[in-house]
């Protein structure tokens, strides 16, 4: 317990000075709301400046004051505190589970003191296991000090295979399955995900509203002039490289694209397959590789800095998000596709509803028959005959993202729904 002391003593005292921090693009006379944002993302590792911090980001431009709370770990001092919020970030060390319920005892800790002296005018919170107890702690306040809290849901618990992901799993559902009594308005990923949601849990839709995942324009934007530097690096020039990014899991169509590799480069030998990221699965992709004798022709690359994920999607010629039509995936709005669309790239996806509600019939997205190797080459080959086309076909994504997609749009977004749970 004395490490929790240490802990929530450290967050009283940054909520007493919090005037040292600044907000990018905000002022004290235009502020127009205190938002809270209760994340369980660890901030220093890969993917977690993306939606939470960018919508925080863009919330705090707006001229909202934003507080985030996160976990950071103590290998990686470096967090989000750029993003132009107030970071609330508990340094603990990384435990399975032990590390989570940790981080909610403080959450609930310092919940009271937080809507005593900030008065938060809206909480958001990540649909997680034990995002109930901070919600539950906001009920016992009179109306008037009370603040709208907000249930958040991402993604529904993906790859359940051993206790820990049950235990997740599970307390996902207890979560969202009592949510309409406890929270005050429900978001979502997708259209599709939040229909489903209110038809399973039997929510009023009047009640939800649906913020997609976005990026920033300005960083993933088309470079042309990296291409071939970012190519001649990795011994590419000259190729035809596939490209995906993001977690390394078995249900993810990862295996299916390796082994497609394998198939095509007897018709196509100039084709190669781009890797960037981590997971479980990598030594399993990595023992694929070396079984079908393609090491020359798969790169793998460990995660980078977020920033500078846009320089390594340059250097593809095609993307490819190839989820199977499974629930782990089928109502997602998968961030790694609208950077590719942002980076003005023609990307293969899979024929599933989360792919297909923001592709739709674009000539940016060439879709899947299956999530078969078979199948993959078939849309390889498709684009690798079109090369010289890909480009023109990708500028429609990257109009759509500009259109749809930027954060500022999202936030404006955000912004209105909570005005709206307001009046």
């Amino acid at each position: 317990m004395g490490f929790s002391n240490v802990l929530y003593a450290r967050a009283l005292l940054e909520f007493r000075h919090r005037d040292r921090f600044t907000l990018k693009g905000n002022s004290p006379h235009v502020t127009k709301s205190r938002i809270a944002i209760m994340t369980f993302q660890v901030l220093d590792l890969f993917l977690a400046k993306t939606a939470y911090v960018k919508l925080s980001e863009n919330l705090a431009k707006r001229g909202n004051t934003v507080d985030f709370f996160g976990i950071t770990s103590k290998r990686v001092k470096k967090t989000c505190d750029e993003s132009g919020t107030h970071v609330v970030a508990f340094p603990m060390k990384l435990f399975p589970f032990l590390t989570h319920i940790l981080y909610v005892t403080l959450l609930v800790l310092i919940m009271p003191f937080y809507i005593i002296s900030q008065r938060p005018d809206f909480v958001i919170l990540e649909a997680k296991f034990g995002c109930l107890a901070p919600a539950l702690v906001s009920r016992l306040f009179p109306r008037r000090l009370r603040p709208r809290m907000i249930l958040d849901i991402r993604g529904t618990p993906v790859g359940v295979r051993n206790f820990r992901r049950y235990l997740t799993a599970l307390g996902f559902i207890a979560s969202v399955s009592v949510a309409g009594r406890i929270f005050d308005g429900i978001t979502a990923a997708s259209d599709k995900m939040s229909k489903e949601i209110c038809s399973r849990f039997r929510f009023n839709m009047k009640m939800t509203h649906v913020w997609h995942n976005g990026v920033d324009v300005n960083l993933f934007r088309p470079k042309m002039l990296e291409r071939e530097k970012m190519r001649n690096q990795f011994g590419l020039s000259g190729k035809f490289v596939v490209f995906y990014h993001g977690s390394f899991r078995v249900n993810g169509g990862i295996a299916e694209t390796i082994k497609s590799i394998g198939i095509i480069a007897k018709d196509y030998p100039d084709v190669s397959l781009f890797l960037l990221g981590d997971g479980l699965e990598l030594k399993t992709f990595e023992s694929l590789i070396k079984e079908d004798k393609i090491e020359d022709k798969v790169i793998i690359h460990r995660s980078v800095d977020y920033a500078d994920v846009p320089s390594y999607i340059e250097l593809a010629d095609i993307g490819i998000v190839p989820l199977p039509d499974i629930p782990d995936w089928k109502y997602q709005n998968p961030l790694k596709l609208i950077e590719y669309l942002a980076m003005g790239k023609t990307v293969i996806v899979s024929n599933i509803p989360a792919n297909r509600q923001l592709v739709g019939e674009k000539e940016c997205g060439i879709y899947l028959s299956s999530v078969t190797p078979k199948a993959i080459v078939g849309a390889i080959s498709y684009a690798y005959i079109n090369k010289e086309k890909l480009d023109e076909w990708g500028a429609t994504g990257r109009l759509l993202v500009e259109e749809e997609y930027d954060w500022r749009i999202v936030a404006q977004s955000v912004e209105s729904y909570l005005n709206e749970l307001v009046g």
